[in-house]
């Protein structure tokens, strides 16, 4: 009898720390939250860091500074964080490379520790776009090749506070 009251015990304490474990936030942030300016240091430094591994070098002509609002979950509540955005648009490179610039970053990415998350369309399509995160500083970089052939670069900060 004390045996089975053991056994129906543990399987409740079990049980309810499984409950426990479930509800909480086993998604712990990966790297220490960072202050707006760090966020838009980084943005940067991953910008020319990924488009250095690109021979000949492209020229760096600035298309986009956005700092976008993080939501609630049901994006409908103010956070006080925002989403800090650069983006470039690669001049100097000839249209016929961008399948050699896809790759050279891809392979960048695979060697410095980014997984691609989005891979949309290819070299016969007529625009394509492929991201990559990395794991340790949370933060989205893609190569985008709009209708034109043209390519811009962007890096995507995850939520940061709002600069004061």
């Amino acid at each position: 009898m004390t045996t089975r009251r053991t056994r129906i015990a543990v399987t409740i304490a079990a049980a309810g720390l499984l409950v426990v474990a479930g509800c909480t936030n086993a998604k712990e942030d990966p790297v220490q939250q960072l202050t707006h300016q760090q966020a838009i240091d980084l943005a940067e430094k991953l910008v020319k860091d990924n488009v250095a591994a690109l021979k000949p070098q492209p020229q760096l002509e600035i298309s986009g500074r956005v700092e976008a609002p993080c939501s609630g979950s049901n994006d409908d509540q103010e956070t006080g964080q925002v989403m800090v955005e650069r983006s470039y648009w690669l001049r100097g490179l000839d249209i016929g490379s961008n399948d050699q610039v896809f790759q050279t970053l891809t392979g960048y990415w695979d060697a410095n520790g980014y997984k691609v998350t989005l891979d949309d369309g290819d070299s016969t399509s007529k625009g394509r776009k492929r991201v990559a995160r990395h794991p340790e500083n949370d933060f989205k970089v893609s190569l985008t090749q709009g209708t034109t052939g043209e390519l811009s670069i962007k890096a995507q900060s995850s939520c940061v506070p709002e600069a004061k």
